[in-house]
């Protein structure tokens, strides 16, 4: 078992802003790839913050076995499908507010997360870093 977790980011501007630097803070905490629609700018920002892999599909954070958690810093229409899919993936995830667009989605978000034994939490006001253990 290793004794640290790793992260991939989904949203390479608020994602290299806020999330990259929030989760190298917390010790035992591994930012492993960054994810953007175009592949130059995920290449350019990982380059640039010593970030190992790039990507352009979020589907790749998602299926890599060697993630623990997904950082989203995506816009509100796409946090859903991505969010949805980690949950079942049975990968931690960290989301942004609002966590869907309808209360459909965050019900099928929360429920997949609940299948998956996660500690579920919700939190008021300006971004949290934390990574709930299972």
């Amino acid at each position: 078992m290793r004794d640290f977790i790793t992260v991939g980011i989904v949203g390479a501007g608020f994602g290299q802003q806020v999330h990259v630097p929030a989760f190298r803070s917390l010790p035992g905490c591994e930012v492993r790839v960054l994810c953007s629609r175009r592949i130059e700018v995920a290449q350019r920002v990982s380059r640039e913050l010593g970030i190992p892999q790039a990507v352009d599909d979020w589907k790749e954070l998602v299926a890599d076995p060697e993630l623990d958690a997904i950082a989203l810093a995506v816009p509100p229409l796409a946090q859903a499908e991505i969010a949805l899919a980690a949950a079942q993936a049975g990968k931690h995830i960290f989301c942004e507010k609002p966590l869907a667009m309808n209360a459909s989605q965050a019900q099928g978000i929360l429920a997949a997360a609940r299948k998956s034994k996660f500690n579920t939490r919700y939190f008021r006001g300006r971004s949290v870093a934390i990574i709930l253990t299972r």
